[in-house]
């Protein structure tokens, strides 16, 4: 999915359906530094929960990482809940995100009920 504001490209995820069909996975999201705080990121949500609707999936999860705040925030406002959370080794994180770092990284993964 892409969002624009005022016509300029500001935001992007990708909803991905699981191969048993019960869930959709919001992926990627993106949302530019200058757009942020502007509705875009709960857009991009709706459309991902739009699109499980669509095809009768009951679920949409995702992952972020806990230094995410912001993005925290808006994903348990749109009625998202924490179902686990777990430490990412490092070389993990790296394969997976493209992100070198020396730090623990500790993933959050929510779930939606619609």
């Amino acid at each position: 999915f892409v969002a624009e504001l005022d016509g300029v490209v500001c935001g992007i995820c990708a909803a991905v359906l699981n191969e048993d069909g019960q869930s959709v996975e919001l992926q990627r999201m993106s949302v530019s530094t200058e757009c942020r705080g502007k509705g875009v990121g709960g857009q991009l949500v709706q459309a991902v929960v739009d699109f499980a609707v669509a095809r009768s999936v009951p679920k949409v999860r995702l992952e972020t990482i806990d230094r995410k705040v912001d993005a925290i925030r808006m994903y348990e406002r749109h009625g998202f809940r924490r179902v686990n959370q777990f430490a990412l080794p490092q070389q993990m994180y790296e394969e997976k995100f493209g992100i070198i770092t020396d730090e623990v990284v500790n993933v959050i993964q929510f779930e939606l009920c619609v």
